[in-house]
């Protein structure tokens, strides 16, 4: 059985590597980037404090941060909603299944928009497909193309979703 060691000198390499993309995907939870930011901050602060929880035969660097800097989330919002922290569970749950349905409107809406705005042929392939549920096949067939255009098509504009909400 091989033991990982891990020191918090890796920690530190992890935040720097990923603080930008950390901080756009607490952003993308319809927080200021400023906000964002603290939270980020506060998480990094967390797993240096808590460092000694963390287990790399069970789960990566990654997947541990992410998960305190999801609590970070939950308390940032949690304090801004009643001004205090409370760490009372249900109190979360529900203010965490209320925030992220207001994410997932909010981020409906825009990529509705982003939509809205694409040429008509490329319009037509993703609402057929994220609107209708249709096949990439049955795309082919209902307007007539290629399936390598329509593929192009779909995994161009995931690229650029990914690009901008993550």
């Amino acid at each position: 059985m091989i033991i990982k060691c891990v020191c918090k000198h890796e920690l530190t390499e992890f935040y720097k590597t990923e603080k930008d993309v950390l901080i756009k995907r607490i952003k993308a939870r319809g927080m200021q980037e400023v906000d964002a930011e603290d939270v980020v901050q506060e998480a990094f602060y967390r797993a240096l404090k808590y460092f000694n929880t963390f287990n790399p035969d069970r789960q990566e660097i990654g997947a541990w941060f992410n998960t305190i800097m999801n609590n970070a989330f939950k308390d940032y919002r949690h304090a801004n909603f009643t001004g205090d922290y409370s760490f009372r569970e249900e109190d979360e749950e529900v203010g965490g299944e209320i925030e992220e349905d207001l994410f997932h409107k909010q981020l409906a809406k825009e990529i509705k928009d982003e939509i809205s705005r694409m040429p008509i042929e490329e319009r037509n392939i993703l609402q057929a497909v994220f609107v209708l549920g249709h096949s990439y096949k049955a795309c082919c067939q209902i307007f007539d193309l290629p399936y390598a255009r329509v593929q192009f098509i779909l995994q161009e504009f995931r690229k650029e979703m990914k690009e901008k909400y993550l």
